[in-house]
């Protein structure tokens, strides 16, 4: 099959498609490297979802700090 092209995403469609996990598990080691570009992909989503939390988390926290003069009255 080779290495997925286009980067990210398609690390990220192979990793959470089913049929691609099913397959890896069928080859074991012999897709090794399909496997490792799978686990890269699940770290990079972990990264990814926990960089949003933060970032929504801090934006609704300064969302709702008065910055402004008319705010604070």
């Amino acid at each position: 099959m080779g290495k997925p092209r286009g980067g990210w995403f398609s690390e990220w469609r192979a990793a959470v498609s089913p049929l691609s996990i099913r397959r890896i598990d069928r080859l074991g080691s012999v897709d090794g490297a399909r496997a490792s570009h799978v686990d890269t992909a699940f770290a990079r989503l972990r990264t990814s979802r926990t960089n949003w939390t933060n970032w929504t988390n801090w934006t609704n926290w300064t969302s709702t700090t008065p910055t402004s003069p008319a705010a604070v009255h």
